[in-house]
């Protein structure tokens, strides 16, 4: 298992009353952890991008603010591969490809909040080509 997946997992025993689902929860943590990334690529992250942060997931899983926080406090303390974490996401993207586009338009309006600057295109380019590996290089 991916650290931090196993990180995240650890933190249910400390917060169980905030997630029930595991199955969820992992795909929760790695779509956290995946925007994570993306907003704090360029090493700044800004209200904005955090409030874009807490309305994909809000919109995307129907979580509450608590667990949405939780999500995003985990994502920042992990100290977990980024690939590992999009391959995480990209198991379940792989199932359906309404889930891959709605997943890219995502990270599309969270990469657009507060302009775009190159750390954060590279971690975009290399999301688009987990989802769609069969698209090869960009």
């Amino acid at each position: 298992m991916f650290a931090s997946i196993r990180q995240w997992l650890d933190s249910l025993n400390e917060d169980s009353h905030l997630f029930t689902n595991r199955d969820d929860a992992v795909l929760h943590s790695g779509v956290a952890a995946v925007l994570y990334h993306l907003i704090a690529a360029d090493n700044t992250i800004t209200q904005r991008e955090r409030h874009a942060f807490h309305h994909i997931m809000r919109e995307e899983f129907e979580l509450t603010e608590e667990q949405i926080e939780h999500l995003f406090r985990t994502a920042q303390e992990s100290h977990g591969d980024p690939q590992q974490d999009l391959q995480t996401v990209s198991t379940y993207l792989k199932k359906s490809p309404t889930m891959r586009m709605a997943f890219v338009s995502k990270l599309m309006r969270l990469i657009n909040v507060d302009g775009l600057d190159q750390k954060e295109l590279d971690v975009l380019y290399g999301t688009l080509r987990s989802a769609f590996p069969e698209l090869g290089e960009l």
